[in-house]
């Protein structure tokens, strides 16, 4: 199975020859990265069809992993006393 992970995308239309293969492809596992609460959200929308098509199809499960880039993008926060 093959993965596809990505930062910094924000899974629109223009990526929809991408995204409209994952439900019915041989990708096993998608990382997104968001940015922050709001876009993970998006992303779990976006995602949980995909998840049911396969499960629908009997296909392989597909794993949807959702991380936050804020410290990748940005740095690790700066703590303060």
């Amino acid at each position: 199975m093959r993965a596809l992970f990505t930062l910094g995308d924000g899974l629109g239309v223009e990526d929809a020859h991408i995204l409209d293969k994952i439900p019915k492809g041989n990708i096993g596992t998608v990382c997104l990265g968001a940015f922050d609460q709001w876009e993970a959200d998006a992303f779990r929308r976006i995602a949980d069809p995909w998840i049911a098509a396969r499960k629908y199809a009997g296909w392989p499960a597909l794993k949807v992993h959702i991380f936050s880039t804020k410290d990748v993008v940005w740095g690790p926060r700066q703590r303060t006393s």
